[in-house]
């Protein structure tokens, strides 16, 4: 099996050369010379993948004195999550971290979460203590032994959220109250990502898009199923339609992309492949490609058939990877998010 970060470290540069043709014409009888034709607008391609999420950013963090570090971001059909700690803060979860080895403080502490119309049901929620959010109904139930403290508001008419306080410093009901209140969920913002892709099967739509601080990876999911919430809990998949994975490595994580040498780190399976015009490497037996989109910036995607990843690829599974890498675009330049397209120009 191969390790995470196997691909080749080489890049292909493409450089376009723009020339300008000017042409003189000299005057003859007086005449003037015809006006130039104006240049036809250029017209974005039509989106061509299907999505399941509204691909924008709800606002979270408007009010003068914010002093939250805005950490982690997801959208999915049924809600949009967002992951928070205090400025400066030393405190960790009463739980302790997140249960993958990390420090405790650097775990968050608070845990917005504003449910789409209609998928949340309040009705537990009203045996708690009655508060005012934003002049709209509210239920806080504070913290016992080890326990969340939780404050749910009505945020729009039929739409929910909940916060859960982690820590001592997040679980206070005036604190909490004016996190809640910074919810901005008309406000939307357009996801930006370093690719934008064309030709995704329609049975794998878009379903998640998950950004991650520090070492941790931006993870897009395609699938029919609901995306995998520690905090949420979600039903059985019953699907038997086949899942995309794209990960977004950042700088700071911490795989062996390289060996000592500089060698990349690769198993001897993989074979070359190209992605968006990309040179990448592809293992056919474990369904994982990937190619290197700036040094430090790795792009990982995984297609599994029904039954899970890291199963024998059927013929189907290589024609699809292959649709997709066909249909990828790179952003011009990697490090500035200015340049990265946003999601709402290729979906629909």
């Amino acid at each position: 099996m191969m390790k995470h970060g196997w691909w080749a470290s080489s890049m292909t540069a493409v450089s376009v050369l723009g020339v300008v043709v000017a042409v003189a014409g000299c005057a003859q009888d007086s005449a003037a010379a015809p006006a130039p034709a104006a240049n036809p607008a250029v017209v974005a391609p039509p989106a061509t993948v299907a999505s399941l999420i509204d691909p924008r950013w709800m606002g979270l963090g408007t009010s003068e004195l914010w002093n939250w570090e805005l950490r982690d971001r997801q959208i999915t059909p049924d809600f949009q999550q967002f992951g928070l700690r205090p400025l400066n803060s030393d405190e960790g979860p009463r739980r302790g971290g997140c249960g993958c080895g990390s420090d405790p403080l650097e775990a968050n502490t608070a845990i917005l979460t504003a449910f789409s119309p209609g998928q949340f049901d309040p009705t537990e929620a009203r045996a708690d203590e009655p508060v005012n959010v934003n002049g709209r109904e509210g239920f806080f139930r504070p913290s016992v032994d080890l326990e969340d403290a939780e404050l749910t508001w009505s945020y729009a008419d039929d739409a929910w959220a909940t916060l859960h306080g982690k820590a001592t410093d997040t679980s206070e009901l005036d604190v909490m109250v004016a996190l809640a209140g910074d919810l901005r969920p008309t406000d939307r913002t357009p996801v930006r990502l370093p690719l934008s892709l064309a030709n995704v099967p329609a049975d794998m739509p878009l379903s998640s898009i998950n950004v991650q601080h520090g070492r941790w990876p931006t993870l897009i999911d395609f699938d029919t199923c609901q995306p995998y919430n520690p905090e949420i809990p979600t039903p059985e998949c019953t699907s038997t339609a086949d899942a995309m994975s794209i990960i977004i490595r950042p700088d700071s994580h911490d795989f062996e992309t390289y060996e000592d040498d500089g060698t990349p780190n690769f198993e001897d399976d993989a074979v070359a492949v190209t992605i968006g015009g990309r040179d990448g490497l592809w293992d056919k037996e474990s369904n994982y490609a990937g190619a290197q989109l700036r040094p430090g910036m790795e792009v990982e995607f995984s297609l599994a058939p029904h039954g899970g990843f890291h199963t024998p690829a059927p013929s189907r599974i290589t024609t699809k990877l292959k649709q997709v890498f066909a249909g990828v675009e790179w952003a011009h330049d990697p490090g500035d998010e200015a340049t990265w397209r946003p999601v709402t120009d290729w979906v629909k």
